[in-house]
């Protein structure tokens, strides 16, 4: 048998669009199934005229656990294959005709803000995500049922991750801070590995 590495001269790192796709599925299962959740808990509070004890809510309680620890995980493998994506477009025989279609995909307009830029574009907000020294996930508070018993508001403050995410870190000693919207990321991203893998 011949060493595989010989074999290997040229090769870039492997990019599979179906897991890009996976990944993008399960980002936007977790933050869905975060307003679900809290929702179904104080829906629960409002029909028993009590307040709900969240050990109660099996679902609730794991998802609190772990949903932006398992989103943040998700993003940065999201934001590391779409850029090497990218590279490697780029670098492709096609690189030309990617640019166009990559220029009509993402306007710069769409996924987010990035403080002190007109545009925050597709390529960009990946590298925010890398580089980020802060990821924080902007939450609302649930539909809040009035509980009235004895004249005192029962109830308690459910919170969901709304789908915004704020970014912070510091490019060459300089701070920077960006908000992604990630269902329009998402959508971005699925636009954009529409053109396919390299040639």
């Amino acid at each position: 048998m011949d060493n595989p590495y010989w074999e290997s001269h040229g090769q870039e790192h492997y990019v599979n669009i179906h897991t890009i796709k996976s990944l993008c599925f399960e980002l936007t299962n977790i933050f869905e199934a975060s307003m679900a959740l809290s929702e179904e808990m104080t829906a629960s509070e409002y029909a028993d005229a009590k307040p709900a004890k969240i050990e109660n809510f099996p679902l609730v309680e794991l998802h609190q656990e772990l949903a932006f620890k398992k989103a943040s995980e998700l993003l940065l493998q999201l934001a590391l294959l779409v850029r090497t994506y990218d590279d490697q477009m780029k670098s492709s025989d096609d690189s030309e005709k990617y640019l166009e279609f990559s220029k009509v995909n993402d306007s710069g307009d769409y996924i987010g803000i990035l403080q002190g830029a007109d545009k925050f574009y597709l390529r960009e907000a990946c590298n925010k995500i890398i580089h980020a020294q802060e990821v924080r996930p902007i939450y609302e508070r649930a539909t809040q049922y009035v509980i009235e018993s004895d004249n005192e508001n029962l109830g308690q403050d459910v919170w969901y991750m709304t789908g915004e995410i704020e970014l912070s870190g510091k490019f060459r000693g300089k701070k920077w801070e960006a908000v992604l919207h990630l269902q329009p990321y998402l959508e971005t991203v699925l636009g954009l590995i529409k053109y396919g893998l390299p040639k």
